[in-house]
């Protein structure tokens, strides 16, 4: 396992102890391509940035003082460079469940290590001396493909590591250790973890689940969430619909993949917890209307409802189609019934305020009723 030359030659340039952590080691372990490089300071990470910068080394891209970290553009050479997240050793007290952690920086790396959420995100390399330091065990769990906090408590300081958990499950063909299974259900039934979203930052949330759905095996993952009742973070006995997300793989956006999976539920339920969620209004505003059209028995063969239809976004018309295959096909109908005639020709014929609307979706109804499929054009155009 050979670290690329430019950690080395950041390790050269520190003005302090520097550590590579997280996900970087952990591919870095498992041979495959290194993407995140997340830097640990042993010190203060924006004094290392400001360092670098001086050096002409690498350019500073933020700063957060309110948790001492950094990201930086560091120069591999003339025409390349990749991005760092720099950061100072820092211990976490969650208050509550969910809770955005009290941070207190610097502190022993060891410290900030037991902070991480599961062990084969724990190793770290000190780079000042190319040496793994290991103090969870995460190796070997990495080489028994296994998925496991590092304390009994982790799952409900920060209940979006179990999410985490049954994507890295998925992701890598791993298991979920027997213990963090009983921890997963433990809090998945505590009354401070049920509706989380409600009462904490529902956002986290949704960006843990925004990720599960941007891999190719978000079906099993979902599966999984299913069968440990994960959606409690959520809301207690939600009714979750594999079926309609499943009929079609073009579903894209995690948006539309929640919506067909919580389509069987309460809509102002639904819409509440997409609200914590983090959905735009836009969004909300388009699914909102998918669900005005889903029952044909109750749609009115209008402008009005065309109008509606038209005003959806591609994805989410293809999720009506998806979910009600028969709107399509009264969607085309009322594409080939909409009027030839302009407002313009009707008041140039006499008619005037209400009565021009009110012509116009008699053109359209009577255009519709004449279509016929089996017709090579529609009655109405011959």
């Amino acid at each position: 396992m050979k670290l690329p030359e430019f950690l080395l030659d950041l390790a050269k340039a520190s003005n302090q102890e520097i550590y590579l952590v997280g996900g970087a080691v952990r591919d870095l372990i498992k041979r495959i391509e290194m993407k995140d490089f997340d830097i640990l300071c042993s010190k203060n990470a924006i004094s290392f940035a400001k360092h670098l910068e001086e050096k002409n080394l690498a350019e500073i891209i933020a700063i957060s003082e309110e948790f001492c970290t950094a990201k930086i553009k560091w120069k591999i050479n003339e025409d390349k460079f990749v991005i760092m997240d720099l950061a100072t050793a820092r211990s976490e007290i969650y208050e509550y469940p969910g809770a955005l952690p009290k941070i207190k920086f610097p502190v022993l790396i060891r410290k900030d290590i037991a902070r991480r959420d599961f062990t084969i995100n724990s190793i770290v390399i000190k780079l000042n001396r190319s040496k793994f330091y290991d103090p969870f065990k995460g190796m070997k769990d990495l080489r028994n493909r296994i998925i496991r906090v590092l304390h009994s408590k982790s799952y409900i300081d920060d209940p979006t590591r179990i999410i985490r958990a049954i994507r890295f499950a998925i992701k890598f063909d791993f298991d979920i250790s027997p213990e963090d299974l009983k921890l997963i259900e433990q809090a998945l039934a505590d009354e401070r973890i049920i509706g989380i979203i409600k009462e904490v930052r529902g956002i986290r949330v949704g960006i843990e689940l925004k990720r599960l759905f941007e891999f190719d095996y978000v079906a099993k993952a979902l599966y999984l969430m299913t069968k440990l009742n994960v959606w409690n973070i959520c809301a207690l006995n939600l009714k979750i619909n594999m079926k309609n997300l499943f009929k079609h793989n073009e579903i894209k956006s995690w948006e539309i993949g929640l919506f067909c999976l919580f389509i069987d539920n309460d809509p102002s339920i639904t819409f509440e917890i997409f609200e914590k969620l983090g959905f735009t209004s836009r969004v909300i505003n388009q699914l909102k209307k998918i669900l005005l059209l889903l029952d044909v028995s109750k749609i009115e063969i209008s402008l009005k409802t065309y109008k509606i239809i038209e005003s959806l976004e591609d994805e989410f018309k293809e999720c009506l189609f998806l979910l009600q295959p028969q709107m399509k096909t009264i969607y085309n109908k009322m594409k080939i019934s909409l009027p030839e005639i302009s407002p313009e020709e009707l008041i140039n014929q006499g008619f005037k305020g209400k009565a021009i609307s009110d012509e116009l979706e008699n053109i359209f109804k009577k255009n519709y009723a004449s279509f016929n499929y089996n017709d090579e054009k529609p009655a109405f155009l011959e």
